[in-house]
């Protein structure tokens, strides 16, 4: 019996569970160590997060706390605005470059280059929502003798 509750206790206060409780804590206002990226990464990551924005989203909110100051704080202003853009355009370089790996590995380098340019900018651009009605009508409007047979 003891040995049970002795095992129950070590599973639910294991050190991966008392870092997550301490991310949790620390996404309260009141708390010493509100929004450290540091403690907050394991619940990030057991929550399955992308931390690369959640610590972008985290920079922006202290820039905009600062931003009322911008003009007591200009040097300090404009190495917060250099500090929040290299991550992102440097992952950005990085994602665009990947997923040209992938398409010009996959089609085995046959395609042209307007064609690998193309899928390269829908692939990057997977993520904005594309209104398939506005889609159909503009090519309708745009090829007029065009039949478009939908099953």
């Amino acid at each position: 019996m003891i040995d049970t509750v002795l095992l129950e206790l070590n599973d639910r206060f294991s050190v991966n569970n008392i870092a997550i409780l301490i991310g949790i804590s620390v996404l309260c206002a009141d708390d010493d160590n509100f929004l450290q990226i540091d403690r907050l990464k394991p619940f990030a990551l057991h929550m399955k997060t992308d931390f690369c924005s959640l610590s972008n989203e985290i920079e922006a909110n202290f820039y905009y706390h600062l931003l009322p100051l911008q003009r007591a704080f200009p040097v300090i202003m404009s190495l917060i605005i250099a500090a929040m853009n290299i991550p992102v355009s440097s992952t950005t370089c990085e994602r665009t470059f990947s997923k040209m790996k992938l398409i010009k590995t996959t089609a085995r380098n046959t395609m042209s280059d307007n064609r690998v340019s193309d899928l390269c900018v829908l692939a990057e651009e997977r993520d904005f929502v594309i209104g398939f009605k506005k889609l159909m009508d503009d090519f309708a409007d745009f090829h007029k003798n065009s039949e478009i047979l939908l099953n």
